[in-house]
Formats: structure tokens, C-alpha cells, sequence
């Protein structure tokens, strides 16, 4: 699983600090704003999250996702 961490405004890989048109900070700032759909929090900058059938999550989120699932019996 890769993980990726979106560098914030103003810092080196990040998006320009002010509000600008480039398209690269376009898509940054977008994908910053997305919300991650376990705890409906913008994925934002500086924190790791992955991209799963066409979704962004926190990693955390997800990690707590997936243990909730292996500690849970299944019901047959």
C-alpha cells in the first residue's frame, strides 16, 4: 500500500501559498479539500492518506477501518 502526504502551501512540492491558477496547485488544493468518506474530514495537508478505488482516505481512517473488519466475526 502506498501512502502519500500532500506537502502544505507555501513549502516545496506544495502548492503556492496565495490563491493561484498553476494547474499542479489547482489539483493539490482540490485533492486537499477532498473529504475522506470514513470521517468526512478534508484530506488536507501533512498527513498521509491512500487512494482506493477512486477515493481518498485517511491512512488512519482506513487502518482503523480495516482492524474494525479483521476483529469483527463475521455472521453466517
Amino acid at each position: 500500500m502506498t501512502t502519500t502526504e500532500l506537502a502544505k502551501p507555501g513549502a516545496v512540492f506544495g502548492p503556492c501559498k496565495e490563491p493561484c491558477f498553476h494547474a499542479s496547485c489547482v489539483v493539490l488544493r482540490e485533492w486537499a479539500d477532498t473529504l475522506c468518506p470514513l470521517c468526512s474530514e478534508p484530506i488536507g495537508y501533512r498527513r498521509r492518506f491512500i487512494e482506493r478505488r477512486g477515493q481518498r482516505f485517511h491512512h488512519s481512517c482506513w487502518r482503523a477501518e480495516q482492524s474494525e473488519r479483521v476483529q469483527t466475526p463475521a455472521l453466517f
